[in-house]
């Protein structure tokens, strides 16, 4: 009886250390049910960052003459960080453009935009106050990256209205005032041309040319037909002189000649 027992002993030993080995085998089994999720590198290539410009913008309305801030929405609708973010306004024609820009206002840097984020890119520009009134249009590029190292790029068109009130310069002849009122026949006097800026702005390299000589007995007294004067600004006057030789056969009256006035606007 004593032997039979031992054994009994035994046996229920080596039972209970089965047990053991299958239940930690099956702990092992469940653990690595858990670690079939999928690497995030991998997750961030299926799913790269989406970039959206403008999504929402209403067209913005800007005064010529003044500086203003245009600001473009960028919405990220992915779940990815979109990173080294760069939004460029594209100039095909910079005198398409209603305002004056160079290289350090044309692009805007962005370092990140996470998942289901936004931002937005800010452009201080001027607008001249000779631009045209209208409605005009711009693409926006961006171009981004992936935590992951792949490169992606956007783009959208836009478009901005562009008010303008002032008024373009506009030239006129005033006034002739002849040296004495009068110019006798035989004889030379000084002619000033009074000229008048009607427009709100300035008149810049305004070249006067005088013409209609053609047979009419008066001459310019030197061949110099032209004269310039630098600038008129916007609602106010300039003058040039012109020496003027009458023949001395020429006949009393009153005898026309042709004011030519060529200038530029502030915007060349």
């Amino acid at each position: 009886m004593k032997r039979l027992w031992i054994y009994l002993c035994i046996l229920s030993v080596i039972l209970n250390i089965g047990c053991l080995t299958i239940g930690n085998a099956a702990a092992d089994d469940t653990e690595g049910e858990g670690n079939s999720s999928i690497p995030v590198e991998t997750e961030q290539r299926q799913n790269p960052p989406n970039l959206v410009v403008g999504r929402g913008l209403k067209t913005p309305v800007f005064k010529a003459g003044e500086e203003v801030r245009l600001s473009i929405p960028i919405d990220n609708t992915s779940t990815t960080a979109a990173e080294h973010v760069v939004i460029s306004l594209v100039v095909d024609n910079i005198n398409d453009l209603p305002f004056s820009i160079d290289n350090m206002t044309a692009k805007k840097r962005i370092s990140s935009i996470g998942g289901r984020g936004n931002s937005e890119a800010v452009f201080y520009l001027n607008i001249p106050k000779t631009v045209a009134a209208k409605i005009y249009g711009m693409t926006i590029n961006v171009e981004y990256s992936s935590p992951s190292g792949g490169s992606y790029s956007a783009s959208e068109k836009i478009y901005i209205k562009i008010e303008n009130d002032y008024k373009m310069p506009e030239l006129r002849l005033l006034k002739v005032e002849i040296d004495g009122d009068e110019l006798l026949a035989g004889s030379s006097k000084r002619t000033l041309f009074r000229i008048e800026n009607t427009g709100d702005l300035a008149a810049k390299d305004v070249e006067v040319r005088l013409g209609g000589f053609e047979n009419n007995g008066l001459k310019l007294e030197t061949p110099i037909d032209t004269q310039n004067i630098k600038s008129i600004e916007g609602k106010r006057q300039g003058e040039t002189a012109f020496k003027i030789l009458a023949d001395k056969d020429i006949e009393s009256g009153t005898y026309s000649l042709d004011l030519f006035l060529t200038y530029k606007d502030e915007n060349n």
